[in-house]
């Protein structure tokens, strides 16, 4: 599965310079190349903060790193065949889908307003919403539709080409300090990627003390961990940045622990 990214920037300027036509009514060419190009350089873009889709977002990031290619060729094969080819998993953009609007512009908490990115609604939610096989997820509200499950997760580097694949995480009862110190174990070794499956309330400091009822949300673990005299410190990538957890202040080992439910873990080939 390795790539480089000077080829996967070849793909796009042969993409920019055809006469591309699409089925997706809301996403015009010059934004996916804009944001391919972003993505390429950098990865931590990768933003699913105005849409339930953390878990597609980890793996992109992930894929946009370690296979270039593989990522760009996924985003452009979408836009102009509705369907694409990553490693053995072929997956498609539904009718709903290709006509369904980006979400509005949204206030966020400076002030600012934010739209949804082409580069990244087009992957993630087609991805997403050809997982489901009950609910269809064709709007950036997409609630209960655009939940990852971690076999989902584990399945999807499996089908890209990656190796030595683990999955350690529990839905209902939350993880050990030896579970989060072999998952940063893993994150040490070489090329490997760590997605932690937390309760996002842990990310905000207002609400980092909540006990958590159930997992809610994937970040990918990206600095190493410490845990000091009971205190717990690492960052993680959510949201399109990397984010220190704690976010303010301090958080001990046992306030992260009952928001902490595991990880997948997975090594480029």
């Amino acid at each position: 599965m390795k790539s480089t990214i000077a080829d996967a920037k070849a793909k796009i300027d042969e993409f920019e310079k055809r006469s591309s036509g699409t089925d997706w009514l809301f996403v015009k060419k010059d934004d996916l190349v804009l944001g391919m190009r972003s993505r390429l350089q950098l990865p931590d873009n990768v933003d699913s903060t105005l849409v339930n889709l953390c878990g597609p977002a980890a793996f992109f990031r992930c894929l946009a790193m370690d296979d270039p290619v593989a990522y760009v060729r996924a985003i452009i094969s979408l836009y102009e065949t509705n369907s694409a080819l990553l490693g053995s998993r072929i997956f498609k953009a539904s009718y709903g889908l290709r006509i369904a609007k980006l979400s509005p512009p949204t206030l966020m908490n400076d002030g600012s307003t934010a739209t949804m990115s082409a580069v990244d609604w087009v992957p993630m939610a087609s991805l997403r919403d050809d997982e489901n096989s009950l609910i269809s997820f064709d709007d950036a509200d997409g609630g209960l539709s655009g939940l990852t499950m971690p076999s989902g997760l584990e399945k999807w580097f499996k089908q890209a080409g990656y190796t030595d694949i683990k999955n350690v995480t529990n839905l209902v009862l939350t993880k050990d300090q030896e579970n989060i110190e072999k998952a940063d174990w893993y994150r040490s070794m070489s090329g490997y990627r760590v997605c932690l499956l937390i309760d996002s309330d842990m990310l905000k400091a207002a609400k980092q003390n909540n006990k958590s009822l159930y997992p809610d949300h994937w970040v990918t673990l990206t600095e190493p961990v410490s845990i000091n005299d009971g205190m717990f410190k690492t960052s993680v990538h959510s949201w399109g940045k990397i984010m220190p957890i704690p976010e303010l202040g301090t958080m001990t080992l046992k306030v992260f622990l009952r928001n902490y439910y595991g990880y997948v873990a997975a090594k480029p080939a």
